[in-house]
């Protein structure tokens, strides 16, 4: 098993979600351990399910892999294990939380969305896990993101980068007051655009978040405060403020975008 193979089986079971949300809902609301790619803890999927998707025939199977055996295999693959321990377990938790009620919300009543192995057994939040897999193993890319590159006869052209650690309960922190400054909803904050509202629940949570000094620019580690340096885009605004800015240039910020489209 490799982390390949993993990120694999996570796309396939996003695409379950996309074709039937509803069972995915409940999958998810019924597990404790969970896999996402390095730096998208909002597409976090089951990593039983994950890893069962990559069987031929497993969405017509009701039951997922055993959870010991998906264990195993994940830290056999050597992804990053993240307990309760762990600095970022409680933004994962919190990230995990939000997503099932999303998801939930359209199918399951208000008092059965909470984690539960039964319905009337909360879900604690020390009981779950999460798995990481690197970057350099997931299938898409994005910004800044992007390790490896193919040339268009298909030969792979290795890209040497320095990455910046971002951590999860900054970006956690930033969706959360934004969320409230729109009474609950996502969005990109300089064309407003609402991921869920276009694309219903696989685009629910799905939002890049900008820094505006981006890390790249200091050779050191810096505090963030995650309500005045970061700030929610779409990809496409995302990728606007960075466009024709040299590295060690400020990005534009979210009023100059807004004058751009305004043009």
């Amino acid at each position: 098993m490799t982390p390949e193979e993993i990120a694999l089986g996570l796309e396939r079971y996003l695409t379950r979600e996309r074709n039937d949300p509803r069972q995915f809902a409940i999958n998810f609301r019924n597990s404790l351990i969970f896999v996402f790619n390095e730096g998208h803890p909002d597409q976090m999927v089951p990593l039983a399910w994950a890893l069962s998707a990559l069987n031929d025939g497993w969405e017509s199977t009701t039951r997922s892999m055993n959870s010991g055996n998906a264990r195993t295999r994940a830290e056999a693959a050597g992804l990053l294990r993240i307990e309760c321990d762990h600095p970022d377990h409680a933004a994962f938790w919190e990230v995990a939380m939000e997503r099932v009620a999303q998801l939930a919300r359209p199918y399951l009543s208000e008092k059965q969305i909470g984690f539960s192995r039964h319905h009337s057994a909360p879900r604690r939040q020390e009981e779950n896990s999460f798995y990481v897999i690197p970057s350099n193993a997931c299938g898409a890319s994005f910004p800044n993101e992007t390790e490896l590159l193919s040339e268009h006869e298909g030969a792979a052209k290795q890209i040497t980068t320095n990455r910046y650690e971002r951590k999860a309960s900054l970006r956690a922190a930033c969706i959360r007051h934004y969320r409230a400054m729109h009474d609950g909803v996502l969005l990109c904050e300089a064309c407003g655009f609402d991921f869920e509202r276009a694309f219903g629940p696989v685009g629910a949570g799905f939002i890049h978040i900008h820094h505006k000094h981006p890390l790249g620019n200091l050779q050191e580690e810096r505090l963030v405060d995650p309500l005045k340096d970061l700030v929610p885009l779409c990809p496409n605004c995302h990728a606007m403020a960075h466009r024709f800015i040299g590295v060690k240039e400020t990005p534009r910020d979210v009023c100059t975008l807004k004058k751009l489209r305004q043009k």
